[in-house]
């Protein structure tokens, strides 16, 4: 069987200067995501999640 995507499991999350800040393993692939700035957070696709589609806060210390 084909495999139909290859996806990263992980983000790597910098602040807005462009400094790493870390890294976030999601512990799904990732299809696709983007940005939500009016609710601070991101919203994400996953590549084999049922559901595929999920949202996380931005709400957290980045540095901890």
């Amino acid at each position: 069987k084909r495999q139909r995507a290859v996806g990263s499991t992980q983000m790597i999350i910098f602040d807005i200067d462009g400094n790493y800040i870390k890294n976030m393993d999601l512990g799904e692939e990732i299809a696709w995501f983007a940005i939500d700035e009016v609710n601070n957070r991101v919203i994400v696709n996953f590549i084999y999640s049922d559901p595929s589609l999920c949202y996380f806060d931005l709400n957290f210390d980045l540095y901890d």
